[in-house]
């Protein structure tokens, strides 16, 4: 008997697999989804690839069906992969007012928001201004208030990275516009308004950005209009709003008022939210480093062990190597020689976190087992080593975290 099967139909395929699809979509929007790794939304991203490739008008709503599922799962490239299915379906003869819909949201809350959290700031903000410009379009201003606020974002992220003074405040001064925009188009809409919590999160970000930007003042006021919307709980607003609190007091020197703000925070419930669990690993380590100021040294190692914790197991790889490096810094600086806290700045030169990890690493462990040039630990290791260490750590991270990402 033969072995060979006779083809199926392609229009029985295609009903099949679009059945499956919304019978997958279904299950999940009733509550059947987990936490782990076998969440059936990781199975509908799967089948949609199938359907783009059947009848791609079929995926359009997919995105907007698991976003949020996704999400809470915290897995990014699996948002990237949903959103380009969505973002390469929305075009074709079938394109309509929906499909740039569809295309403008895949757009700002799947690249956009991904991209930021991969670290590539440049891609994302190109993803932002192209779904601004779609939903202007069609005059979608909900994508438009929601496009401003992701931009007023991404200026402030850049300007933290930034050393040069100028174009660092002018990137501020973007970012504190863009909210602005995004606050008084959220709060023209009638399904949001003024008092929405949407708009105290605004309100929040903007809080954040007179902080970097060191206008303490300007940051009070802005966090008081937040709070005036954002209602007290465990949601990620508001978790959000009381560690930027904590974040000024600290920065103003009232450390002591910082640590309970941070231990408010702290104390509330998680929800196994991956989204939630990265704010409570930021309010670790920001709690860990008011507690290093504040030379409570063994609680300030407990807090950034779990910040790690959390990040390792979001696979936040480079964060996880921040919460790391202060652990470093915490424990290693006070019992080293002179000569090691030098170590410590030029590793510090390097911006990730990764590489600094590494390098210390690569350093301690010559120190264990030191050369004619080290002998017992006793002279001061050259720069020209240092910078060797530093750039033997650079190509290590580049081979063992980003290659497999090309």
């Amino acid at each position: 008997m033969s072995g060979v099967f006779p083809s199926i139909p392609e229009a029985e395929e295609r009903n099949a697999v679009e059945r499956g699809l919304r019978a997958l979509l279904q299950h999940i929007d009733a509550g059947g989804t987990t936490l782990d790794g076998h969440s059936p939304v990781a199975d509908a991203v799967r089948i949609a690839s199938v359907c783009k490739k059947l009848n791609p008008v079929t995926v359009l709503g997919t995105f907007r069906a698991l976003e949020k599922h996704l999400k809470r799962l915290g897995n990014k490239h699996l948002v990237l992969e949903l959103a380009t299915l969505t973002i390469g379906a929305s075009h074709g003869p079938h394109r309509d007012t929906e499909a740039v819909r569809a295309e403008a949201q895949a757009l700002i809350c799947g690249r956009s928001w991904a991209l930021q959290r991969l670290d590539d700031l440049g891609q994302a903000a190109d993803a932002a201004e192209k779904s601004l410009v779609l939903g202007k379009a069609v005059g979608w201003d909900r994508n438009t208030a929601f496009c401003l606020k992701c931009n007023g974002r991404l200026s402030r992220l850049r300007a933290e990275r930034l050393t040069d003074k100028t174009t660092r405040l002018k990137l501020l001064d973007v970012s504190i516009s863009m909210l602005a925009e995004a606050i008084d188009t959220f709060s023209h809409m009638t399904e949001i308004g003024p008092d929405d919590p949407e708009v105290g999160d605004c309100f929040s970000l903007v809080a954040r950005t007179y902080l970097v930007a060191k206008q303490h003042e300007k940051a009070r006021i802005a966090l008081q209009e937040a709070y005036k919307r954002i209602p007290a709980g465990s949601s990620k607003h508001y978790l959000d709003l009381l560690i930027l609190t904590a974040d000024l007091e600290a920065e103003v020197g009232n450390r002591t008022l910082a640590e309970r703000y941070y231990d408010d925070a702290l104390a509330r419930p998680q929800d196994g939210d991956a989204q939630v669990s990265e704010i409570f690993a930021r309010g670790y380590l920001q709690r860990g480093l008011n507690r290093s100021a504040l030379g409570l040294s063994s609680a300030a190692l407990q807090d950034y062990e779990r910040a790690r914790t959390i990040w390792s197991r979001l696979g936040e790889d480079e964060l996880a190597a921040y919460a790391h490096w202060e652990a470093i810094k915490t424990r290693d600086r006070g019992g080293l020689a002179s000569h090691d806290n030098a170590v410590l700045r030029i590793f510090e030169e390097s911006y990730s976190y990764l590489v600094r990890v590494t390098a210390y690493e690569h350093y301690r462990k010559q120190r264990e087992t030191p050369s004619a040039d080290l002998v017992a630990n006793r002279k001061a290791p050259s720069d020209l080593m240092l910078r060797q260490i530093l750039k033997s750590a650079k190509a290590e991270v580049a081979v063992k975290y980003y290659s497999h990402n090309e």
